[in-house]
């Protein structure tokens, strides 16, 4: 997965994060998604045994802004992990 894009005011996008490079023989046992801020809305979050999915809205964020988006997982093993992907709100 890349680590950078760019979204559109309007847009509703769906990220994944793979972790299965990480894990080894190991699953995900939990994970979760934040944007710091707040301004961005993460809905509709599920997982696998590598890889967890959530939809980003950018609709309340500001037009030029950069937002980090991070994913923690906990493994089956009790080891965590995050893995951060940055968007640039742009519209266009």
């Amino acid at each position: 997965m890349a680590n950078a894009f760019v979204q559109d005011p309007s847009e509703v996008l769906f990220y994944t994060w793979d972790f299965s490079d990480l894990l080894g023989n190991y699953t995900i046992s939990s994970g979760s998604v934040a944007e710091a801020t707040g301004d961005c809305s993460i809905t509709g979050l599920t997982s696998t045994t590598t890889s967890v999915s959530a939809k980003v809205d950018t609709s309340s964020a500001t037009v030029g802004s950069i937002y980090r988006v991070v994913c923690t997982i906990t493994s089956s093993s009790a080891e965590t992990f995050e893995k951060t992907i940055t968007i640039l709100v742009m519209e266009g």
